[in-house]
Parts: structure tokens; C-alpha cells; sequence
């Protein structure tokens, strides 16, 4: 299984008595600390499914880490959905309505974790936004280093925060 000696040390750290089983807190806090960052209602619909609802144990733990890692979404879905929203099919989005999406659909954010990430893709309202480069960063998280236009400053993945739920479109 991919990435389980990773996934056996995160789940022993949120185990220290060795019990067998953490809450749905200590599995959503592990999921984090690997990088998937879902909401606590995520993981507990996933234990609910996978589990039975009670403590996870470290198969269950394995299991939703599998579902969250890979989230079955790739670059052309995620690209696609930003093409939902391109009226003149020009390949980009005014960074207003980015903003727009940020705030109102899907798992929405706070303002000032939206002003965080636009801060950090170098967007703001009036920029005109490409998304395919967007996708690209999102895709590539923090790790990934792209060029791109933008005065000598170096363009990296979009950064993940630490105390929320990233921006995941996974």
C-alpha cells in the first residue's frame, strides 16, 4: 500500500498507548500532518462507511488515507471545472470571481485565508487569472515550482495553510 510506513508513524504518533485505535479528531489531525487536509466531517463520513462510525483503527486509517490521497481528481477535472466558469473561453478568470468561487461554493473559506492565498499566488482582483497554470500549482501544493509571468519573483506552488483546510480540489 502506498505510502504506509508514513501513514503507520503518523497513526503511532496520535496512538501513544498503543490501543489500536485513535478518534476521528486525532485521524483528521494525522490525515493533516500527511498532507491530505480534510475536514473532520470528511473523515467521520468516511469512518461512518468504513468503520462503522466508532474509533479507527489502523487498517480503517489506511483505508481513508487512500481515498483522501489520491481523491481520484487530476489536472484536466480540475481545470475542467474552472472552464465552468470561463463566459468568453479566453482560458482565464478575473481574479474578483476566483474570489467569488473562494468565498461562496464548495468548502468555503474565511476572508482572510482568501486574501492569504491570493496573496501567495500573486492575484488580485483585477488580475486576470490563468487558470491551467492555477490548476497547476494547486495540483503541485507547496512542493511544486512553477515560472511563469510576474516581475522576477519566483512562483511556487500555492502554499498550504497549517491550522485549516488547504485549498484541495482534489
Amino acid at each position: 500500500m502506498p505510502g504506509c510506513a508514513e501513514w503507520e508513524e503518523a497513526f503511532m504518533i496520535y496512538d501513544p498507548d498503543s490501543t489500536g485505535s485513535i478518534s476521528s479528531k486525532d485521524c483528521t489531525e494525522a490525515c493533516r500532518a500527511l498532507g491530505c487536509n480534510p475536514s473532520e466531517w470528511e473523515v467521520q463520513d468516511l469512518m461512518a462507511r468504513l468503520s462503522g462510525g466508532s474509533g479507527v483503527s489502523y487498517a480503517t486509517f489506511c483505508q481513508i488515507m487512500t481515498e483522501l490521497d489520491d481523491g481520484g481528481a487530476t489536472l484536466e477535472d480540475l481545470i475542467g471545472a474552472f472552464k465552468q466558469f470561463d463566459r468568453d473561453g479566453a482560458g482565464t478568470l478575473p481574479g474578483g470571481e476566483l474570489k467569488y468561487i473562494l468565498e461562496n461554493m464548495g468548502e468555503i473559506m474565511h476572508s482572510d485565508e482568501i486574501n492569504e492565498f491570493m496573496r501567495q499566488g500573486g492575484f488580485r482582483d483585477d488580475t486576470a487569472i490563468n487558470y491551467a497554470d492555477f490548476a497547476s500549482k494547486v495540483m503541485a501544493g507547496s512542493s511544486g515550482s512553477e515560472g511563469g509571468s510576474g516581475g522576477g519573483r519566483k512562483k511556487k506552488g500555492i502554499a498550504k495553510g497549517k491550522d485549516r483546510r488547504s485549498m484541495r480540489f482534489k
